[in-house]
C-alpha cells in the first residue's frame, strides 16, 4: 500500500534532508502557542559530555597516584637516608682498609682525608701520579703519628682508556697494597688487574725502591720482576709504570705528607 520498504526509508532520508519535518514541527509548534511546560533531553548533554568527563577523572586517578608514589618515596628515603650512608661509609673504609690495613692505623682514615689536584704547588713531582682531576688522598696515624698514606693515581698508558688506582704506601716507603678504582680494560684480558678476578695486584705488597730497584720495575717481557698477562701485555705494563711512579712521588714529598696536622 505505501510501496517497498526501501522507498519509504529513501523518502524519510530525503525529506529530512530537506528539512521538511522541522517545517512541519514548526507549524505545529507556531499553531499551539506557547507551551505550559519545556522538556530537555538531558541524557543527550550527558552523552556529549561523557568523554570530557572520564577523562577528567582519569587525569585526576593518575594525579593522585603520582602524589601517593612520591610521598610514600619520600617517607622510604627518609626512614632509609641514614642507614644508607652509614652502609657507604663503611664500604669506602674497608675499601681504604683493603690498601692500609687496620693495623697500622688507629685514626678513621675518612676523616683524615686531603686532596691532591693537578694545580697543587705545595708538593713537588705531582704529575707523577698522572691526575686528571682532584682526587682525595688519606692519612693514617697510630698514636698522633702519621704511619701512612692512601694516594690516588692514574695511567693513560692502559691499552683501552684511563686506569684509575689507590696506592697504599707505609711511612718506610712500603706497599702496603693496590687496588683498581676503575678501567675499561678488555674483559678476560686487561681486567685481570681487578683483585676479584687475579691475585696479580697483590704482587706490590711490601714492595719499596728500598727492595726493588728501579730495572725491576717493568713486566718480565721487558726485563723486569712483575709478571704480564697472557695476551695482555699493555694493561700491566702502565699499571706497574704507574705505582712505580707513585712511589718516586711519595719518596720526593715524604717529609711532607708524613707531617701530622
Amino acid at each position: 500500500e505505501y510501496g517497498p520498504h526501501k522507498t519509504i526509508y529513501n523518502r524519510f532520508i530525503r525529506w529530512s534532508r530537506l528539512g521538511v519535518f522541522n517545517r512541519i514541527l514548526a507549524e505545529l509548534t507556531a499553531k499551539r502557542g506557547k507551551p505550559e511546560q519545556l522538556m530537555i533531553d538531558c541524557q543527550h548533554g550527558l552523552r556529549g559530555a561523557r568523554p570530557w568527563l572520564f577523562e577528567s577523572l582519569r587525569i585526576r586517578r593518575l594525579a593522585a597516584f603520582a602524589l601517593g608514589t612520591a610521598l610514600l618515596i619520600a617517607l622510604a628515603y627518609n626512614l632509609t637516608k641514614d642507614r644508607i650512608a652509614f652502609q657507604r661509609l663503611e664500604l669506602e673504609r674497608q675499601a681504604l682498609n683493603a690498601v692500609l690495613p687496620a693495623s697500622l692505623h688507629d685514626n678513621d682514615l675518612l676523616a683524615a682525608s686531603f686532596t691532591l689536584s693537578p694545580g697543587t704547588t705545595s708538593l713537588q713531582q705531582l704529575e707523577l701520579l698522572g691526575l686528571s682531576t682532584t682526587r682525595t688522598a688519606y692519612r693514617a696515624t697510630r698514636n698522633g703519628a702519621v704511619t701512612g698514606v692512601i694516594l690516588p693515581l692514574e695511567t693513560t698508558e692502559g691499552y683501552s682508556g684511563t686506569i684509575v688506582l689507590v696506592i697504599g704506601i707505609a711511612a718506610d716507603g712500603a706497599i702496603t697494597g693496590v687496588r683498581v678504582v676503575q678501567h675499561t680494560e678488555t674483559p678476560g684480558l686487561g681486567d685481570k688487574i681487578e683483585l676479584r678476578l687475579s691475585p696479580w695486584i697483590q704482587s706490590f705488597d711490601n714492595r719499596s725502591l728500598a727492595n726493588t730497584p728501579e730495572p725491576l720495575w717493568h713486566v718480565k717481557k721487558d726485563g723486569g720482576d712483575f709478571d704480564q698477562f697472557v695476551g695482555a701485555t699493555i694493561t700491566p705494563r702502565a699499571v706497574v709504570g704507574a705505582v712505580h711512579n707513585a712511589l718516586v712521588f711519595f719518596t720526593a714529598n715524604q717529609a711532607t705528607l708524613l707531617q701530622a696536622e
